[in-house]
């Protein structure tokens, strides 16, 4: 829908310095075009040019209050207009004239709050290339179901004949004329099983482009995560950064006011150098890291979301949506919850309770039915038995029906030997009806069915093997989910908060010459590493609820 667009004219200085008529028409004309708007519905934003004349500003603005308090009023089942805001110039006493510009989009407020996870899987499932081939492959799928339910084509013939070539013959008879008609009649059920056949191809390539979203969710995640974490790891070295540049500036005019030496002002110039090439491979990084979305997305970042950054809001130990049930059995709110649910080292009850029997069993039986691999193989052995189905149909031999109708027209008159005269042969029509079948000696061989046979049990085998597979999966990304769950709630209540308060303790004392620098380096350095380590405890535990949530057929979301 086009969004229009009112503006009051905005006039020179020179202009709103003119009579007091003029300044008195430009108040109604903003009132006209916020009620305009108002009426019309479409949206706007009240922003504002400063006036010299404040009670002609105060009065627009009420107006313009009134106004959209009526049509408010008038119309209470339209979408309510957007907020209001009247503003002036700094330091002005002079009141603002009503203008009215476009709101901002939802695509304006995405690009200023950034692109979410979300957002990003959505467009993902719309441009990656290898789901649409898949959405191909689905397509020629279900092409092949009517064609499958195709029957046989019946066979017209014509024909003209005998003719005489015989010299001694003469007068030559006339060419008899034919037209047939043969049609193969299908035994054993073949249509429906080439039909049963084609429905199964359809259902297993289906499971296959679901798997397929599977892969580029995952592929998805893991660049997303990865662009998230080494975007918040370069933010959080430039501030290292920009804090050992303070403490070489300290270090400078203590050594210029004589209070400190040189080589303690090298060692710390040093330091910032060293520090300042691995914030030069941490810029690297990310921008490798904004590269990489491009693979999932089938197309650059840029072209798809412009100059959005990602927006990297994580559970950070919350249960996914849809998974609450596990944050029931086993969700940790700190160090000391983790330890009581893990229980004490040694006992019964070490590994907690969400290795209860029970609970995972759970979590498998969820995952046998919604996994898309599972599924896969599941459609993999329909459609193995359908083709056995039909290889056994194709064995029984289908009889061909003809029908035909032959004309021979009136012979010519004739002389004998004795020269007495022939009478011609009279017209003919006749109508003949044969049925043929072919003998199958071919069917003595059942390799065919062996082939057949073998493939369903192979498929039977893949999808018990899958199965396996998946119920491991789910152990294996449940461990994973809850190690990384412990590490990031001890980091985040505990070791990142130490580490925070002993740099910023030591920098404190540096100042007043309490610490020496190869304190305060050590400190930063292991505050730097706490960090980075944080940050990789966050990257582990999106990860790992992405993979999970992937091990259980859940869409992801990090």
């Amino acid at each position: 829908m086009t969004r229009l667009l009112f503006l009051t004219p905005r006039r020179e200085a020179a202009v709103v310095a003119k009579a007091t008529g003029q300044r008195r028409r430009t108040a109604p004309r903003g009132v006209l075009a916020l009620a305009t708007a108002l009426v019309t519905g479409s949206p706007f934003t009240y922003a504002a040019t400063t006036a010299p004349n404040a009670a002609t500003g105060t009065a627009t603005a009420t107006a313009a209050a009134a106004a959209a308090a009526a049509a408010a009023a008038t119309s209470p089942s339209t979408t309510a207009p957007n907020a209001l805001s009247v503003l002036s110039a700094p330091g002005s006493s002079k009141a603002p004239i009503a203008s009215v510009v476009p709101a901002a989009g939802p695509d304006a407020v995405a690009k200023a709050n950034g692109v979410s996870f979300a957002a990003y899987l959505d467009a993902v499932g719309r441009f990656n290339n290898a789901l649409a081939a898949q959405r191909e492959a689905v397509a020629a799928a279900r092409a092949g179901v009517p064609m499958a339910a195709l029957r046989p084509d019946p066979s017209l013939s014509l024909g003209a004949g005998p003719a005489e070539l015989g010299r001694e013959v003469h007068p030559k008879p006339r060419l008899a004329q034919s037209i047939g008609l043969s049609y193969t009649i299908e035994t054993g059920g073949k249509r429906e099983r080439r039909v049963d056949a084609a429905r199964s191809q359809v259902i297993a390539s289906e499971a296959a482009l679901a798997g397929a979203g599977r892969q580029a969710a995952a592929d998805a995640a893991a660049a997303f995560i990865e662009a998230c974490r080494t975007h918040e790891a370069l933010r959080t070295q430039e501030a290292s950064l920009a804090a050992l540049t303070d403490i070489v500036r300290m270090n400078e005019r203590r050594h210029g006011a004589g209070d400190l030496g040189g080589l303690e002002l090298l060692q710390s110039r040093n330091e910032r150098d060293q520090f300042l090439a691995t914030v030069v491979r941490a810029r690297a990084d990310a921008r490798s890291a904004m590269e990489g979305l491009a693979a999932p997305l089938g197309r650059r970042w840029r072209e798809v979301f412009g100059d959005a950054s990602p927006l990297c809001a994580f559970q950070d130990g919350r249960a996914p949506e849809g998974l609450e049930g596990l944050e029931r059995l086993g969700g940790v709110e700190g160090p000391e919850a983790m330890e009581r649910m893990a229980g004490p080292r040694g006992s019964d009850n070490e590994g907690g309770a969400l290795d209860a029997p029970d609970a995972l069993d759970a979590l498998v039986a969820r995952a046998m039915d919604e996994r898309d691999d599972v599924r896969i193989a599941r459609a993999a052995v329909d459609s193995a038995r359908a083709a056995a189905d039909l290889v056994r149909a194709n064995r029984w031999v289908d009889p061909s029906v003809s029908l035909s109708y032959g004309y021979t027209p009136q012979g010519r008159h004739g002389v004998s030997t004795d020269g007495t005269a022939v009478d011609p042969s009279p017209r003919s029509n006749t109508l003949s009806v044969s049925v043929s079948m072919p003998i199958p000696l071919s069917r003595l061989d059942r390799g065919d069915v062996v082939q057949a046979e073998a493939a369903v049990t192979q498929a039977l085998l893949a999808l018990r093997q899958t199965e396996l597979q998946a119920q491991a999966d789910v152990r294996a990304t449940h461990a994973q989910y809850r190690a990384a769950l412990e590490n990031l709630t001890r980091y985040r209540d505990a070791t990142l908060s130490d580490a925070r308060r002993v740099v910023e303790g030591l920098r404190t004392s540096y100042r007043q010459g309490a610490a020496s620098l190869l304190e305060l380096l050590a400190a930063q350095r292991a505050a730097d590493d706490t960090e980075l380590a944080y940050l990789q405890a966050r990257s582990d535990l999106a990860g790992a609820t992405v993979r999970l949530q992937l091990s259980l057929g859940r869409a992801p979301a990090p």
